[in-house]
């Protein structure tokens, strides 16, 4: 039987006992029984204030000396300030 994978840590370490599964890396353990809350709907994305964000969406970040500008489609573009 194969094991599943950690529903907290996605992690596939995982040690098989009579009743439950245990991740070594996150030590978390649940049923074998166990069915993870997976949502029916697409993915929702939101930013620091709360608003969804959309495929394509960009939203700007300070880092430690630059601001960067990144897009929801996974994209990284450096502004100059």
């Amino acid at each position: 039987m194969s094991h599943p994978a950690c529903p907290e840590c996605t992690l596939d370490e995982v040690l098989e006992h009579a009743d439950k599964w245990e991740c070594v890396t996150c030590a978390f353990e649940w049923p074998k029984t166990y069915e993870a809350d997976i949502p029916d709907g697409p993915r929702i994305v939101k930013d620091a204030y709360g608003s969804v964000l959309a495929d394509g969406d960009c939203v700007t970040h300070q880092g430690s000396e630059t601001w960067r500008h990144l897009c929801a489609e996974g994209r990284l573009e450096d502004q100059a300030d």
